[in-house]
């Protein structure tokens, strides 16, 4: 056994080595390079490399989406305060030779039946919870602009 050790990695060892230099084969088809810096052909001038650098800059790309979610948030708070409107309704429509008639025709009875229903929530009080919560989102929204021009 302590003979075969040495014999396996005498052989092997070659092998290896020289796998180790080629790049890996693999069946996945080749990556495009997205990320790709398109170099400029001419000198940019100092306002065109300032809108760029505002254009790509993560901060400034972080800050716009906080202040467009900040103003999605007044949005969403503020909808609270308006009523709620829902609409419900069906209509029914039974064959007549379905119906069974009762003698002597005091009571037809009905082959359509329907009903409509509209139902309006609002909220009259709740502790003050909706203008605290306007007040919060004015407030956050403040906070975003405020960051966003830093």
């Amino acid at each position: 056994m302590k003979h075969i050790t040495p014999l396996i990695l005498a052989f092997a060892l070659p092998s290896l080595l020289s796998a180790a230099d080629k790049p890996a084969v693999t069946n996945a088809p080749p990556v495009a390079v997205t990320n790709a810096v398109a170099w400029p052909t001419t000198p940019l001038s100092l306002r065109d490399a300032v809108e760029v650098a505002l254009r790509q800059n993560s901060a400034v790309l972080k800050s716009k989406s906080d202040l467009e979610a900040a103003h999605g948030v007044v949005m969403q708070t503020r909808a609270i305060q308006l009523p709620r409107v829902g609409f419900t309704g069906y209509h029914t429509l039974t064959d007549k030779e379905a119906i069974e008639q009762y003698p002597g025709g005091f009571f037809a009875s009905p082959d359509q039946a329907w009903a409509l229903r509209v139902q309006v929530t609002q909220s009259i009080y709740e502790g003050g919870r909706i203008d605290s919560a306007l007040r919060v989102a004015g407030y956050t929204r403040e906070q975003a602009a405020l960051q966003h021009q830093t």
